[in-house]
C-alpha cells in the first residue's frame, strides 16, 4: 500500500461530465469487492478522516464519513455498516457517547475509537462492551501491513 504522503495526495478523479467509467473487473477483483465491508469513519480532523478513508478505500472497502458524532450518528441509522471506526474527542457527540448509542440500539457492530490517548478512551468507555480502542498510528500500520 502507498505510504501516508501517497494517500494523501492521492485525489478520486470524476469521470467527465456525461461520461461513465469503463471497468472491467478481473476474478481477484470482483472477490474483493464481494468481500468489501461497509465501514463508516466519524472524525472531526480532516487530515485523519481523509487519510483512514483512503486507506480502507485502497483495500476496496466502502467507506462513508462523518465530521462530528452527530453526523456520524445520522448515518449509523440511515445505513447499515459493518465496521464503525471514530475518533474519541469531538465536538456535538464524542466517540465513547456515539458508541454507547450504538451499543443502546442492540447494534453488535464492530466499534474502534481512534485517539492518541488510549488509556484515557479506554477508561471513559467504562461498561460499554466489545469496542476496541486503538492510535491513529496503530490503525495506519495495520492498514498498510499486507493482507
Amino acid at each position: 500500500m502507498a505510504g501516508l504522503t501517497e494517500l494523501w495526495r492521492a485525489r478520486p478523479r470524476e469521470p467527465r461530465e456525461g461520461r461513465r467509467p469503463s471497468v472491467r473487473l478481473g476474478a481477484g477483483q470482483q472477490a474483493r469487492l464481494r468481500n468489501a465491508l461497509r465501514i463508516l469513519i466519524v472524525d472531526d480532523n480532516a487530515f485523519a478522516r481523509a487519510t483512514l478513508a483512503r486507506a480502507f478505500r485502497a483495500k476496496d472497502h466502502k467507506v462513508t464519513v462523518a465530521i462530528d458524532g452527530e453526523e456520524g450518528w445520522t448515518r449509523f441509522q440511515a445505513q447499515g455498516f459493518q465496521l464503525v471506526v471514530t475518533d474519541w474527542q469531538m465536538p456535538h457527540l464524542d466517540g465513547v457517547a456515539l458508541a454507547r448509542r450504538i451499543r443502546e440500539c442492540g447494534s453488535e457492530v464492530p466499534i474502534v475509537i481512534e485517539t492518541s490517548d488510549p488509556r484515557g478512551a479506554a477508561e471513559a468507555l467504562g461498561s460499554v462492551p466489545a469496542v476496541r480502542v486503538a492510535s491513529f498510528a496503530d490503525l495506519l500500520r495495520e492498514l498498510e501491513s499486507p493482507s
